[in-house]
């Protein structure tokens, strides 16, 4: 009996420390834990090609490329108080000729003053419909309607809103582009049933264009640049009418 209780004893006490250790090991925070398992370094990549320059148009952002030229640039809008001068030339087989033209404008109202490489200079001032024109070496005014355009046409300047109007399969390049210190929008498309090639450079800031140039083949026929504008609105003494005019 006394074996048999010795033995039922000991056989309690290992069952004993045997439930001793599991409660140790399974009581809270003393599970074994996963080991963490440690990725290798990546090399670094290589450096992905520049993003083409964008341009907002509304709420959507835009590359100018010659798929989207037209669309960003119909987003455009011309300030309309500034001053500035254009400096614009002709070439031609054996010949050329500049000129300088200083620009005002104010709301609808344009002041032009042309100088040639003659020393007559010609004024011009466009208000609303109506158009007078006079010369340094002349008293007489002329006066009468200005028609859609003119503002352009007798600054000489290639307007594009031609590049608009042009198939766009016509349009050969575009993109962003520095313009004598400018960051414009260049294009360059084929232009006019003579198929001439012509590029402007829009300084997107202000709706301007900066530059042109119109080429026959490889040969250029005519360029025209500008200084950086003026935003301040002109004086109003500048769309003053001559003497001798007359309200229309």
């Amino acid at each position: 009996m006394k074996k048999r209780s010795l033995s039922f004893y000991i056989l309690i006490v290992l069952a004993l420390l045997a439930l001793g250790a599991l409660v140790f090991f399974l009581a809270p925070g003393r599970q074994m834990s996963t080991p963490a398992v440690v990725l290798p370094t990546l090399p670094p990549t290589e450096a992905s090609a520049p993003v083409a320059p964008e341009h907002t148009a509304g709420a959507e952002v835009i590359a100018v490329t010659p798929e989207t030229a037209q669309t960003v640039v119909s987003t455009l809008r011309r300030i309309d108080s500034y001053s500035r001068t254009l400096e614009i030339r002709d070439f031609w087989s054996g010949g050329s000729r500049s000129r300088s033209i200083a620009v005002w404008s104010k709301g609808d109202r344009l002041r032009l003053r042309i100088g040639g490489e003659d020393a007559v200079r010609e004024e011009l001032l466009i208000s609303g419909e109506d158009a007078w024109i006079w010369y340094s070496d002349s008293s007489t005014v002329y006066h009468g309607a200005a028609a859609s355009g003119d503002a352009d046409a007798w600054q000489t300047l290639l307007t594009y809103e031609d590049m608009l109007d042009a198939p766009a399969s016509d349009i050969l390049d575009a993109g962003y582009t520095d313009f004598s210190g400018t960051d414009c929008i260049y294009v360059r498309w084929r232009s006019g049933t003579l198929g001439y090639l012509s590029e402007c450079y829009i300084d997107p800031a202000t709706g301007l264009l900066m530059g042109e140039r119109c080429y026959d083949g490889e040969k250029l026929i005519y360029s025209m640049d500008s200084s950086v504008p003026d935003v301040t609105t002109p004086d109003e003494s500048v769309f003053a009418l001559p003497a001798g005019a007359q309200e229309g």
